[in-house]
Order: structure tokens, then C-alpha cells, then sequence
């Protein structure tokens, strides 16, 4: 939560997911893991563009390998009165809002969704 942009872009990528249960909070599926949906939602489309400008200055494309220690936020404590929110979401929904991120940075050009 110390990035709020980027737990809103979590939030944003977690409530427009079909892996992701808003109401409870958790993965759709009862054998995923939070870290396991959290990691493929950032190399997607949550990742932070501006995090990753500073290794592509570098030549490199940073991919999360992981994550760990998913919290979970209601909707209304993630995106502030008035901002902007996900179509039909719920002031109570449950989403991912914070999360240790661990990287690997591979040689571009890279398709994180490939390793």
C-alpha cells in the first residue's frame, strides 16, 4: 500500500479476473493460491510500467518470478472515494492490494508470460 497506484492496478487486474473471487476474497478455484493468481495478474497487465521503464533504460525486461504475503483489502480501503473503480464493484469486495514481489530480470527482448 505504500504505491497506491500500483495496489489500485492489482485491485483493477484482480476484479476484472475470472480467477479471482471478489466476494471471499480468494481464488476462484479452491487449489490455486493467492500467490500463484497475484503473479500471473503482474505479468499481465498490473506489473507498473514505470518500475519497469527503469530496467528497460538497462536492456533488461524485469518478469515477477513470485510473490508472497498477499493482503487482501476491502474495494473501498484500495480505491479511494471518488476515484475510479472497476465496473460493479463493491464498496465490501474483497482484492489483492499489497504483496512482496520478487523479480528476474531477463536480457530483451523477453515475454515474461513465457518464463
Amino acid at each position: 500500500m505504500n504505491y497506491p497506484q500500483w495496489s489500485r492496478a492489482l485491485a483493477r487486474a484482480a476484479a476484472n479476473s475470472s480467477g479471482w473471487d471478489r466476494r471471499r476474497g480468494r481464488p476462484v478455484k479452491p487449489y490455486r493460491h493467492e500467490n500463484q493468481i497475484v503473479t500471473a495478474l503482474l505479468n499481465q497487465s498490473a506489473y507498473s510500467d514505470d518500475l519497469q521503464a527503469v530496467f528497460l533504460r538497462f536492456g533488461f525486461k524485469s518478469c515477477v518470478a513470485g510473490v508472497e504475503k498477499v493482503l487482501v483489502f476491502k474495494a473501498e480501503t484500495i480505491f479511494p472515494v471518488g476515484s475510479l473503480t472497476p465496473p460493479k464493484l463493491a464498496a465490501n469486495n474483497l482484492l489483492p492490494g499489497d504483496a512482496q514481489v520478487w523479480l528476474t530480470l531477463y536480457p530483451l527482448p523477453a515475454d515474461c508470460r513465457h518464463h
